[in-house]
């Protein structure tokens, strides 16, 4: 999960269990291909329970881009890494964009509402891309169809504007 406060980029994640996990390294880019390092997080090393985390990327405004992309990679005790999907935090003022219905019933049309909407990107709770569409033009109104989507919550990222959650029941 991403968030912006104020000037500050707020990333969480959960883990459900942990095995053999020695920490994470926290990414991110201006780009979208260069990766910096941010940080590590110590993992649980081994672990049956859910764990929360939490890493607050500091004055994340100050890059100057209107986008940054995060991505957590996962290195095991013996060093094997596993990286997660990209999530990108746009930084754009005042491109919102609304949804609805909220929360949806699987199987219904959501609409996205916003200013010059070229693209979506849909994920899950764990940060895996369920859905993505790009469009040829700028569009006000974009609908996306719900009916292969598992019941639960997703996180709605359009290429402008801020994430917003979407719920589907």
């Amino acid at each position: 999960m991403l968030s912006k406060k104020s000037e500050d980029a707020i990333i969480s994640w959960t883990t459900l269990s942990e095995s053999n996990n020695d920490y994470f390294a926290l990414e991110y880019s201006l780009n979208g291909t260069d990766f910096i390092q941010l940080d590590t997080i110590n993992g649980a090393g081994n672990s049956t329970e859910t764990l929360q985390y939490q890493y607050t990327h500091e004055n994340v405004i100050s890059l100057q881009s209107n986008q940054v992309y995060y991505k957590l990679v996962q290195v095991d005790l013996d060093g094997d890494r596993t990286p997660s999907d990209i999530i990108i935090l746009n930084l754009q003022p005042g491109q919102d964009v609304k949804i609805y219905p909220v929360p949806a019933k699987r199987g219904q049309l959501v609409t996205v509402i916003g200013k010059e909407l070229q693209s979506y990107t849909l994920y899950n709770m764990w940060g895996e891309v369920v859905k993505a569409r790009d469009y040829s033009s700028n569009q006000t109104a974009i609908a996306i169809e719900t009916s292969d989507l598992p019941v639960g919550v997703y996180i709605l990222q359009p290429n402008v504007g801020k994430a917003v959650k979407l719920v589907i029941q």
